[in-house]
């Protein structure tokens, strides 16, 4: 059997490796794990990932399709607070040689309708794709591979939304949006590395661009 499957092993068997040094979603603590010379008995090797599909609606829908929206839930989360915080910022702020609030600025304005506009287009066409593929497998329905794929498309594009609309505002913040310990530089970082996820990463929608014109996926994501 080719596919990936899920190991349980005991605490002592493994080694947690410290390797996710990076400048966003630090809190996420991704780090390796280490396992030398275990041997796993056959009960404790679970279903490859992926495989339990008939056993209740969430597990019928595919593993990849849960991976990806998953993903680009928090990253809505994190373009959700950024506008928040520059809606916030520009009330307070009246930027250097200027008497006027940043919030009057025509620029400031465009900004915070730009990103609200692209937020709010990607996680509507996200919510709807889901919840079509949701339905079916509530109903137990078969999911054409095209609905299937284009839950990847989606999920892709609301990756890269997440971080335009993140750097629309900070880009309207001024200098401010730098200052460590300021939401936006945060959340700046965060959105980054939230459209380079595997799981929602640019190569996903030429793989599911591939199914939507007939041909096999060649990535994971679209496998299992």
């Amino acid at each position: 059997d080719d596919r990936f499957h899920y190991a349980v092993v005991e605490q002592d068997d493994y080694e947690i490796v410290d390797t996710w040094n990076v400048s966003g979603l630090r809190g996420s603590g991704s780090h390796d794990v280490r396992i030398n010379n275990v041997t796993v008995e056959n009960n404790r090797i679970v279903e490859p990932m992926g495989g339990l599909r008939n056993r209740s609606a969430q597990l019928r829908l595919p593993l990849g399709n849960r991976l990806a929206f998953n993903k680009v839930a928090v990253g809505l989360g994190i373009a959700r607070a950024a506008i928040d915080a520059f809606v916030e910022l520009a009330t307070a702020k009246t930027p250097r040689f200027n008497s006027r609030s940043l919030r009057d600025r025509p620029s400031a304005q465009i900004a915070v309708a730009k990103a609200e506009a692209r937020l709010h287009g990607a996680r509507a066409a996200v919510f709807e794709q889901v919840a079509k593929n949701w339905a079916l497998v509530v109903a137990d329905a078969p999911l054409p591979e095209r609905d299937r794929a284009l839950v990847h498309v989606l999920c892709s594009d609301a990756a890269q939304a997440i971080a335009e609309v993140v750097d629309i505002v900070a880009n309207a913040s001024g200098t401010t949006a730098n200052q460590v310990g300021h939401p936006l530089e945060r959340l700046s970082r965060d959105a980054r590395v939230i459209r380079q996820h595997a799981t929602v990463a640019p190569q996903n929608m030429e793989d599911a661009g591939r199914v939507l014109l007939g041909l096999d996926p060649t990535g994971v994501m679209l496998r299992i």
